[in-house]
């Protein structure tokens, strides 16, 4: 047999390192330019995200890449259902959904988005947070455990 040839580049390291599922199922009301609520945590896997239930904060580890993807049902009755999210307390290019009626209907609206967010030279805390934008208190009725009015799913990237 011959020679032992060059060892190859080594190849990926398999799974997702941490991910996350953050819903609300309650109703809340929040006032416009304030960040909604989570009262559920579904599955969090790995330490580089985490949310304490109640709490409007879902904190990311520093020095990752994430991509963040969501649902919501609010009350389009009042106002044109509009939202968006912080990094930190800065407003996150690309990340909000607004009704693409610009006035209030008289049922529910359904939004949805995704985006990938870095917190790589980040200061902490990186504190991800979504924000109403409705002119007026956006209110996300109440729904059960396996129809939550807010979802939210986190997978960490690199």
């Amino acid at each position: 047999a011959g020679a032992t040839g060059a060892t190859g580049a080594t190849g990926a390291t398999g799974t997702i390192a941490a991910f996350a599922h953050i819903f609300n199922v309650g109703t809340q009301t929040i006032a416009a330019g304030n960040p909604v609520t989570f009262d559920t945590n579904g599955t969090i896997s790995g330490t580089d995200i985490s949310h304490a239930t109640g709490s409007s904060d879902i904190v990311l580890a520093q020095g990752h890449n994430y991509q963040v993807i969501y649902t919501f049902v609010g009350d389009a009755s009042v106002s044109a259902v509009s939202v968006h999210f912080t990094l930190a307390g800065t407003d996150i290019p690309g990340s909000g959904f607004t009704d693409p009626s610009s006035v209030a209907l008289t049922t529910a609206s359904e939004g949805s988005g995704e985006f990938i967010v870095s917190t790589v030279g980040q200061v902490a805390p990186t504190n991800l947070n979504m924000i109403v934008d409705s002119t007026t208190d956006m209110t996300f009725p109440a729904q059960d455990a396996n129809h939550p009015n807010i979802s939210i799913v986190i997978i960490e990237l690199s």
